[in-house]
């Protein structure tokens, strides 16, 4: 028993959610089934099922999947008959500004009135100025999300001083500085680059190849800096390839440019735009590397992101994947987070992984046209445990948040409509997950078979019939 309840708690401090589900359940008290439920990310549970009505995690289900007014009326009733515990109050807090951060504002001056940073953070995504000089004195402490925030408030329109500040967080983590390429214009993935040092000359032959994904869709104003940052890496042996899906605009001829000059970056053109999670399956059968990695193409990678995330797979054969962090930017060069506190997180397109081996037990991305990134993640940690995975406690990447790209963009990204479109398709998968861990059954993705998984949201699918003739086209195989 003692040994169950430890690794009840190890799964916990791993994240595993899903395995706790799936093993473990049943012997959860109500509140710890609310906490990982909660923590899955599955908020329809709390409506759905009535054993949540009267609680907090029932107002977590009216925040994700009803109006604000109909939470505003329950949390009324249920916060002056119920004590608040500090965790009722943090669930709430967390579902409020992932839905609706302006009124995460008021609640979290009323229940955490010491949490500053958090309450910065928040007017900071919300894109509020401070009325006082409070911050002055925390961006003193150098600490990352400090860093960032007095940079948001303290540096808007002056793109020196942003830089200034970008640079004290590269310090913090060890990485070399960031360099604007026109000084008259903030910070963004395409006004970025680091001075090129001289690096002991390396025999490529001697490094495993690493093949870099790059999926284009009328990229034409990003894509070329972000090719750069990933020419520049420090790392010897690399391939990129561009994936391009049917742009209309330049941005293929940009590429191919790059191409001619550089032999180690491929153009490949898709007849008809699939999306970019189908895309990057396309782009894998033409790989050669050992190593498989992918960045979007309006990223930016810090030259030392490379080596960083294959050094220990180097080290040790038992690492399968690695991944690293990332922050985004908006083009007036503020850090940004929808989730609001920490603006550096888990970057979901850094996974770094062993082809071979992920490519047999795991399969690659679901064809989907957004969100299969998390999907994908979840399957390598629940597959290989998190003993095969090693995060790189670091910002490698910068990220672009602006209008119409795959996080942003009514179709696919944070829009109003289309958090529930993603937050179905989440709910989904978790729930093909837990349910082929409690049967005991493989978690590979099998594109043949695909219906029989999970259903997708018709706003976010592809159709079968475009992908076929694609593949059909290009000589490949489904």
């Amino acid at each position: 028993m003692i040994f169950k309840f430890s690794k009840i708690n190890r799964l916990f401090k791993e994240r595993q959610y899903s395995l706790l589900l799936a093993k473990y359940s049943a012997q959860f008290n109500k509140s710890l089934l609310g906490k990982t439920i909660f923590e899955s990310g599955l908020y329809s549970q709390f409506l759905t099922d009535p054993q949540w009505k009267g609680s907090v995690f029932y107002a977590v289900g009216l925040l994700f999947y009803k109006d604000y007014t109909d939470f505003r009326v329950y949390w009324r009733s249920f916060s002056k008959k119920k004590k608040l515990s500090a965790s009722d109050k943090r669930i709430i807090l967390k579902s409020l500004y992932i839905n609706y951060p302006h009124k995460a504002k008021a609640f979290c001056k009323f229940y955490f009135p010491q949490d500053k940073i958090l309450y910065y953070s928040i007017l900071s995504v919300i894109d509020e100025k401070l009325k006082d000089n409070s911050l002055l004195e925390i961006s003193l402490l150098k600490k990352p999300q400090n860093i960032l925030l007095a940079s948001n408030f303290l540096a808007i329109d002056n793109p020196l001083k942003q830089q200034y500040y970008f640079n004290q967080l590269m310090d913090v983590y060890g990485l070399r500085k960031i360099v604007l390429i026109n000084y008259t214009k903030a910070i963004f993935s395409t006004n970025l680059r680091c001075d090129r040092v001289k690096i002991e000359q390396k025999n490529a032959e001697n490094f495993p190849l690493v093949s870099i994904l790059m999926t284009t869709f009328n990229s034409q104003e990003f894509v070329e800096n972000s090719l750069l940052s990933l020419i520049y890496q420090d790392y010897p042996n690399k391939e990129i390839i561009v994936i391009d899906d049917c742009s209309s605009d330049n941005t293929c001829n940009i590429v191919q440019k790059i191409s001619d000059k550089y032999s180690f970056v491929k153009l490949i053109k898709l007849p008809e735009n699939v999306g970019t999670f189908v895309a990057k399956t396309i782009g894998a059968k033409f790989v050669t590397g050992e190593f498989i990695t992918c960045q979007d193409s309006d990223d930016w990678a810090h030259p030392e992101k490379l080596t960083k995330q294959v050094e220990p797979l180097l080290k040790n054969k038992n690492i399968i994947v690695t991944f690293s962090k990332w922050f985004r930017v908006t083009e007036k060069g503020k850090a940004y987070s929808r989730m609001i506190y920490p603006f550096i997180r888990l970057n979901p397109s850094s996974a770094l992984f062993r082809r071979q081996i992920v490519e047999e037990k795991t399969g690659l991305w679901d064809w989907v046209r957004t969100g299969a990134d998390s999907e994908f993640n979840s399957r390598l940690k629940l597959v290989f445990g998190n003993k095969a995975i090693f995060v790189i406690n670091k910002p490698l990447t910068i990220g672009a948040h602006r209008e119409n790209s795959l996080m942003t963009s009514i179709e696919t990204g944070y829009s109003d409509h289309s958090v529930l479109i993603r937050q179905q398709y989440w709910e989904n998968w978790n729930n093909w997950h837990i349910k082929q861990l409690m049967l005991g059954h493989s978690i590979r993705m099998n594109y043949k078979n695909r219906k029989e998984l999970f259903s997708i949201p018709k706003e976010i699918s592809v159709d079968i019939n475009k992908i076929s003739r694609v593949f059909k086209k290009l000589e490949l195989f489904l």
